[in-house]
């Protein structure tokens, strides 16, 4: 092994290691680098040797053309061994990517040229001059290994020297799609690209129409179009993210205990096939800075984030451009000419393959709770789909939370009708105060992504293929959720009437919750373990809750930022709440009259709430769910009757969902005793009323009174033909609701029942 490439490596090189597994997987594996290059080689043989693996020279191979002949070789000796050893036996190839500062390219760009890996630097100088300026950012990736029987069993040729060559063009293609996967397709000349979309025949014909309907002339429609494709596109800048992605990674290292990631894996391994679509839920302006920084250092391209023009500030949004923001306003199907500008760059960032990620909210829940889904951008998306592409299409569900949101205290300040700030630099840098103290964990979690190759065909219609799919991304997304403990301890704290506990029982009711969600039906991808003690510590710190001997407690402020954390595991708690609620307040619980009480609420719930079952599914997690109450010993069983056991963890489940369903019946029953209600009258009286009943009992939920996830609500009522609209616009409801306003009345407690039938009938 070189001297000089250990050397080298011992001066300049920090290698983040992706695939580290693969480091340890026996005998029988030979190492494949893309390059031959003597550091390269010696960063692998150190890894190996740190894991207790001492490799031979014969197995660290490479397919650099210096050294094609030797990896030939070595394939055919392989290969004929293997032909004389069982079907059992066989040798893994594992690919060894090594990068040097893995920015995306720029073709105008010096900084490429001379320092870039995307390129490579010639001769010794360069290679020099790169490890100098970019050794700290080495990133060393080993993916998933070929079989070497697999290879042979699918060549055609029976000859060593032939299969070979087709193993050695099978690496070879790998190496391409993987630099492809972590770079990105070359950032073309912005200025050429831009004109190339002006020049369009259909822009062109769009900016003709402007001309003649603002009754301008077309150079002025034309220099309209080419200010607003400018505001539109990115300009991506690989010396601005080399720059900010040191300062990234310190700035999260002060203000996160750590930034966990789960699911990655396999989003690498897809991502060297398919051009990946990012569509994460939306809680904070730090969603798409951490994304981009975490996708960067997992060895994934930086994607291009399409984000609302309200950040479009000036010097705030050229630096965001820098980094891959694509602006897009809130509106613009008014204004066919930007709309077509915007639809054309967006394509082209499809066809040829960059990455993308675009928040599938549209917005960020002030709330917690995920909201309805925007379909704008996954039609477009589908459209591309639908055309030909370097690579198919993938979208990627994304769940990302925080143990302490830095937005939440503003958030609940919004939801008490207080105005928005507009977005600008002198804003982000006031916010800045924000950051004093740590914020706990950061996480990001993958769900399984949807291949619209198998989903999308060229008849579809692109409107309700894309509502069908944006609901699924949901589910996904809700499906990918990680608890964390600022979720669990809200959970169990605000739902005490006078929002304190002992430290013992508070810790009981935690890991009781824990026990129970890590068994659910819809049981989350991830869940917080460590000692509950430290949590209500670490919390304590965060301003999250307070501590007094032995006893936890929230102020009334604390419980008003607490219910955004309560709030993002809803769609795990309130079905076994509600179960168990039924099961309390019902006459006669019996095992079977419980469900068919549920499923009267069940298909609003499960709209709102992203659940993923329908028809017979909904039996079958209705009972799994019953049996699991029976097993954590919440519920007892006693002649087919249900009988629902005071534990401080049943009253918790209990008591967050009572205020959540008094939402539903407070609609139900000004539909019931009004006749002349328009839709925007209904969702007002019922803001108006949850707004007492908030003010009487205390919910200390700002967001009870949202008028928006009462009117998606309402919505779905819509949808499910419940609802129908009278000629002159008024509500009414299509079916006789009596029976299930009587099973509320058995359910829900009466004082909170008697405040709305009294509000109602006096106003």
């Amino acid at each position: 092994m070189s001297v000089i490439g250990k050397s080298l490596n011992k001066l300049f090189v920090s290698a983040k290691i992706l695939g580290d597994e693969q480091l340890r997987i026996g005998e029988d594996v030979i190492y494949v680098l893309e390059t031959s290059r003597s550091e390269h080689t010696a960063l692998l043989v150190l890894s190996l040797k740190e894991q207790g693996v001492v490799a031979s020279r014969r197995d660290l191979l490479s397919v650099d053309k210096k050294t094609a002949r030797a990896m030939q070789f070595r394939l055919e000796s392989l290969i004929e061994k293997l032909e004389f050893k069982g079907e059992d036996a066989d040798i893994k190839i594992v690919p060894v990517t090594i990068y040097h500062g893995h920015f995306p390219g720029r073709s105008s760009s010096w900084w490429r040229v001379v320092f870039s890996e995307r390129w490579g630097p010639k001769g010794w100088w360069g290679r020099l001059l790169q490890l100098m300026v970019s050794g700290r950012q080495t990133l060393l990736q080993l993916d998933q290994p070929f079989s070497l029987r697999a290879l042979m069993n699918d060549s055609n040729s029976q000859l060593a020297g032939v299969t070979a060559a087709s193993v050695v063009n099978v690496l070879e293609e790998h190496f391409v799609q993987r630099r492809r996967a972590t770079f990105g397709p070359d950032l073309s000349n912005r200025k050429q690209l831009l004109e190339a979309i002006i020049d369009q025949d259909d822009v062109q014909r769009e900016i003709q129409l402007h001309s003649e309907q603002q009754q301008q002339s077309f150079e002025k429609s034309e220099k309209y179009a080419r200010h607003q494709i400018n505001a539109i596109a990115a300009n991506v800048s690989p010396s601005f993210i080399r720059m900010l992605s040191s300062a990234l990674g310190w700035f999260f290292s002060r203000i996160y205990r750590s930034v966990k990631v789960k699911g990655v894996d396999k989003i690498r391994v897809l991502a060297k096939d398919y051009q990946t679509v990012f569509v994460p839920c939306h809680r904070s302006h730090m969603d798409y800075v951490l994304m981009s920084w975490m996708l960067h250092n997992q060895g994934l391209m930086i994607p291009h984030i399409v984000a609302g023009d309200n950040l479009n500030a000036p010097v705030l949004g050229r630096f965001l451009k820098f980094g891959g923001a694509v602006f897009m306003r809130r509106s613009f199907y008014e204004d066919p000419l930007y709309s077509l500008l915007f639809k054309n760059y967006i394509k082209h960032l499809h066809v040829n393959g960059h990455a993308l990620e675009y928040f599938i909210e549209g917005g960020r829940s002030r709330t917690g709770r995920l909201l309805p889904p925007k379909s704008g951008m996954l039609s477009i998306t589908l459209e591309a789909a639908q055309q030909q592409s370097i690579k198919p299409i993938a979208l990627v569900p994304v769940w990302i939370s925080y143990d302490k949101l830095v937005e939440s205290r503003t958030y609940a300040e919004q939801l008490a009708n207080q105005k928005k700030t507009p977005e600008s630099l002198l804003g982000l840098v006031q916010s800045l105060k924000m950051f004093k103290g740590q914020f706990g964990d950061a996480v990001v979690s993958f769900a399984d992504p949807i291949l619209l190759a198998d989903n999308v065909t060229k008849f579809d219609n692109i409107k309700a293929k894309s509502i069908f799919l944006a609901r699924q991304i949901m589910e996904r997304i809700s499906g990918a959720c990680y608890v964390n403990e600022s979720a669990l301890l809200a959970t169990v704290l605000l739902s005490q009437r006078r929002l304190r506990m002992s430290r013992v029982q508070l810790i009981e009711s935690v890991n009781s919750l824990t026990s129970l969600l890590v068994k659910m039906p819809n049981a989350p991808a991830g869940i917080a373990m460590g000692s509950v003690g430290k949590w209500i510590d670490d919390a304590c710190d965060r301003e999250q809750l307070s501590v007094t001997n032995d006893d936890v407690y929230l102020t009334p402020e604390q419980a008003c930022e607490m219910t955004y954390y309560r709030n993002q595991i809803h769609h795990l708690t309130l079905l076994v709440g509600l179960f168990l609620l039924v099961s309390k307040r019902y006459h006669k619980p019996l095992s079977q009259t419980v469900p068919k009480l549920i499923k009267a609420v069940y298909p609003y719930l499960a709209r709102e709430l992203y659940w993923p079952w329908q028809g017979a599914e909904v039996n079958k997690a209705l009972k799994n769910i019953r049996d699991l109450l029976v097993d954590q010993q919440l519920i007892i069983e006693e002649e087919k009757c249900l009988h629902v056991r005071n534990t401080a963890l049943s009253v918790s489940l209990m008591q967050t969902v009572e205020p959540f369903l008094l939402r539903y019946y407070v609609v139900f029953r000004l539909l019931q005793e009004f006749a002349d209600l328009s839709i925007d009258d209904l969702i007002d009286e019922s803001v108006r009323l949850s707004g007492l009943l908030h003010q009487e009992f205390g919910f200390h939920s700002p967001e009870y009174t949202d008028s928006k996830g009462l009117a998606e609500f309402i919505k779905a009522m819509q949808d499910q033909d419940m609802l129908c609209l009278s000629a002159d616009g008024q509500v009414f409801a299509s079916v006789d609701a009596t029976s299930l306003m009587i099973r509320s009345r058995q359910i829900l407690l009466p004082h909170y029942l008697s405040l709305v039938d009294k509000s109602i009938r006096r106003h």
